[in-house]
């Protein structure tokens, strides 16, 4: 995975993203908009980076949370959704779930194709049980958008696994929330590297 400077202070965002997939083989990209350059995930300047991600086949991993941005209204999932609709076959991985906005990011995930959650640290704040029914009732099919991270090395892996796995799981969505959804989200499932490896 990559991380993309949109603001094109460090590099331009466009020539480092093809870099990061045509010379490295990433499979995705993560970036900070509400920090740098200061502005929404919706804002028409990112349209030309989002247009290329989709065009490389890749995934983003957009910076969603509650510091995503100088208010909280950058972690609302609505910016996600527009962007979701605005490039269809673009897989967006919303990196900290959005939150606070639980219910509504699950809802907004569920309603489309290319968009999962991944709410890593913040799984264990105010919203835990909203995010545990939806996901062990699978409301919506919000079993197949969600994303097991951890947000290491800020959260200690082991500690955080364990206490992930602690958890009152339905056993019929345990290998989705914890590989299988991320396999598709990465799209490694036709990559030949991947493929080879795990011998699929």
């Amino acid at each position: 995975m990559g991380g993309i400077d949109v603001s094109n202070n460090f590099h331009d965002s466009i020539s480092e993203t093809a870099r990061c997939v045509q010379e490295l083989g990433m499979k995705a990209v993560t970036i900070e908009p509400g920090r740098s350059p200061g502005c929404l995930l919706n804002d028409p300047k990112l349209f030309p980076f989002y247009d290329l991600c989709q065009t490389l086949d890749i995934t983003i991993i957009p910076h969603s949370g509650p510091k995503a941005g100088s208010d909280l209204d950058h972690a609302h999932p609505r910016y996600i959704e527009e962007i979701a609709d605005a490039f269809p076959n673009l897989r967006i991985i919303s990196g900290h779930g959005c939150y606070p906005f639980v219910r509504e990011a699950i809802v907004a995930a569920s309603r489309r194709d290319n968009i999962w959650l991944a709410p890593d640290g913040y799984f264990f704040h105010l919203g835990h049980d909203d995010w545990m029914r939806a996901i062990n009732k699978n409301l919506m099919d919000f079993s197949e958008r969600f994303v097991f991270a951890s947000a290491f090395p800020l959260t200690p892996i082991n500690a955080f696994v364990k206490n992930f796995l602690k958890l009152d799981w339905n056993t019929a969505v345990i290998e989705n929330i914890l590989f299988r959804n991320a396999i598709n989200a990465l799209n490694l499932q036709s990559d030949p590297v991947y493929i080879a490896t795990f011998d699929l």
